[in-house]
């Protein structure tokens, strides 16, 4: 409530997803799916409808599938995220992802290429989506923090 209560709060939530696959974001240790997430985004909804939300993602996981990959992205278009930081997979020492095969491949990085040119549409898209519903504001009521 604070935040939709509040005029100088930014209503925009910046939520880390990692993956849209419940079994990649499994296997990166996360401990919430991506049902719980699309949960969390739309209970946020519902009570501030004029809410945006910003997200990192990992593309590369190592033995993440192109068919997963297909299910984050169809999930990010889903969400309708203003901004979307993208982020190759690189390995940590001492984690159990380090010794797991099927690293990161070309193939990868153009797949994280076309990834990137899709959610530069997709977050114009959500761009003009708020530009649409703001209200035409009187100079003074503009508020510089």
């Amino acid at each position: 409530e604070a935040i939709r209560d509040c005029e100088k709060v930014s209503k925009l939530i910046h939520l880390p997803l990692q993956s849209g696959n419940s079994k990649v974001l499994k296997e990166m240790n996360r401990k919430y799916t991506k049902e719980q997430y699309l949960e969390l985004v739309q209970k946020m909804k519902d009570k501030i409808p004029d809410i945006y939300f910003s997200t990192d993602i990992i593309v590369g996981f190592p033995g993440e599938t192109e068919k997963e990959f297909d299910t984050t992205y169809e999930f990010l278009k889903k969400i309708g995220f203003y901004k979307i930081h993208t982020f190759k997979y690189s390995k940590r020492k001492g984690t159990v992802a380090e010794k797991m095969p099927n690293k990161i491949t070309n193939k990868t990085r153009i797949v994280i290429a076309k990834l990137k040119n899709g959610l530069i549409i997709l977050s114009y898209l959500t761009i003009l989506r708020m530009l649409s519903s703001l209200k035409q504001l009187l100079p003074e009521q503009l508020v510089f923090l």
